[in-house]
């Protein structure tokens, strides 16, 4: 079920017969491919700030906890996304603290300094400190020019972060953060009447849509492409990203692009897992996925090569599959087989109320909240393996490939 209020917040309702629990699942359509390139990492920053005390709430956990609620949030380049999961009979404790966040934050001084901490010290970790933490950076530096998928969700620079005012902070706030430019999923144990009083109660203050400035979106000659580049890195194994540019998540090509990825390297018994891994032993590791990016994907190739095994050999045999995929026939069985595998993932990945929410509230921003249903239930069902085959064969060549090789400090080859 599903309304929307007056001042533009969409409401996503899924009971689930017999639940005790609600889930609670806000998604504001804000992430690092709203930012400028000279103040990167504000969307992610934000999210943290979120968590400090607003008006009414000096420890959003905390008055969570009390009522048996659990929460946390993420972001993303597109989207920034609040969640808890509590008892269904306290479930308007959590309507009153995410609208008291969303109107009533207390972004202080303190407040600021406090999450930038938080967040500088979160940088280090993962991009300095830990191996290849820095390979995105310089994989999408490589796949994006002039646009914000250029740089992680977590920033471009540090700098940044230690920078930034509480003026553009709350700028930034007050640009995104308010009921027209939000998705709320509530699912469990839990009816359409009762959320539609409390959205009513609690997210009701602002009384018509406001307008939103946003990024200009993806142009194609901002995705580059047959770019290479080289890094090295006191880490375990040289590694391979391979990346490719693939339409929006929302296309209807992406579907033969996930069943592609699922064909190539879900599994052991996947194609490129069997002829690296298995077969070859060139490999110790592969991961093959999409990025699922509202305005413009990409399909993911990492491979962690063994010790004695080359970059060379390795894009070879990764380019030559690719190209065989495409143009050999596919036998009936193996289809079944990859469509399955693809049908099961989706079911067992959305077994939790979280994801069910999650997934809802995305489907949401790609203007349809049936989509995921839509593409399993239906199109998945109807998918011919020519027609992935063609979509593969146009996207995924090798002029296209974007290349990161990160090689062990002081390896010349």
């Amino acid at each position: 079920h599903h309304f929307t209020l007056p001042n533009g917040l969409r409401v996503l309702v899924h009971p689930v017969r017999g639940s005790q629990v609600a889930a609670f699942n806000l998604m504001y359509k804000v992430g690092s491919g709203d930012e400028a390139p000279h103040r990167t990492g504000l969307a992610h920053l934000f999210e943290h700030l979120m968590f400090s005390a607003s008006q009414h709430v000096p420890s959003y956990d905390q008055a969570l906890q009390r009522v048996g609620g659990q929460d946390n949030a993420y972001t993303t380049f597109d989207v920034t996304n609040y969640y808890c999961v509590l008892p269904s009979s306290n479930l308007e404790t959590a309507f009153w603290l995410e609208s008291d966040r969303m109107y009533y934050l207390s972004c202080t001084p303190h407040h600021l300094e406090v999450q930038r901490k938080v967040v500088i010290e979160e940088f280090k970790q993962t991009c300095f400190n830990k191996p290849y933490g820095d390979a995105w950076h310089h994989l999408l530096a490589l796949a994006y020019e002039g646009h914000p998928y250029s740089w992680p969700t977590i920033g471009k620079e540090i700098s940044h972060i230690e920078d930034v005012t509480l003026e553009e902070v709350k700028a930034f706030g007050k640009r995104f953060y308010h009921p027209s430019n939000a998705v709320l999923v509530v699912a469990g144990g839990v009816n359409l009447p009762e959320v539609k009083r409390l959205s009513e109660k609690w997210f009701s203050l602002e009384s018509s849509p406001a307008k939103i400035d946003r990024v200009a979106p993806l142009a194609p000659a901002q995705r580059r492409k047959g770019q290479s580049k080289r890094v090295s890195g006191h880490v375990p194994f040289d590694v391979l990203y391979l990346a490719y540019h693939l339409p929006p998540r929302s296309h209807h090509d992406h579907l033969s692009l996930s069943l592609l990825a699922h064909l190539l390297g879900t599994g052991k018994s996947s194609l490129l897992y069997q002829k690296l891994v298995e077969e070859l032993g060139w490999l110790t590791d592969l991961s093959i996925y999409t990025t699922d990016m509202l305005q413009g994907d990409l399909f993911m190739i990492e491979a962690e090569l063994s010790e004695g095994t080359t970059f060379a050999q390795v894009e070879e045999v990764i380019k030559k599959t690719l190209a065989d995929i495409c143009t050999t026939q596919i036998a009936p069985l193996l289809w079944e087989k990859v469509k399955n595998q693809f049908e099961s993932h989706h079911a067992f990945s959305h077994t939790s109320l979280l994801e069910r929410a999650d997934t809802l509230a995305y489907a949401t921003w790609i203007d349809n909240p049936n989509f995921f249903n839509e593409e399993v239930g239906t199109r998945l069902a109807e998918l011919s393996p020519e027609e992935m085959q063609a979509v593969g064969k146009r996207l995924l060549t090798h002029d296209k490939a974007i290349t990161l090789q990160y090689a062990k400090q002081g390896k010349s080859s």
